[in-house]
């Protein structure tokens, strides 16, 4: 069975470039070992939405 999980979540202060980068290279280094898959949407660096899908 798939799972689906979607997180949203909004920071109090802009995030910048780089922890969007950290965020998607933690994301791209464990998530396949896991099952995982997902996306990361940013809009104005403060609004996060990550849709995720994996097994059960």
């Amino acid at each position: 069975m798939i799972v689906r999980l979607t997180y949203a979540s909004r920071a109090s202060h802009g995030v910048s470039s780089e922890l969007i980068r950290e965020i998607l290279d933690s994301s791209q280094r464990n998530n396949p070992g896991k099952g995982l898959t997902g996306i990361l949407c940013c809009h104005e660096r403060r609004a996060n939405y990550r849709p995720t899908a994996g097994a059960e």
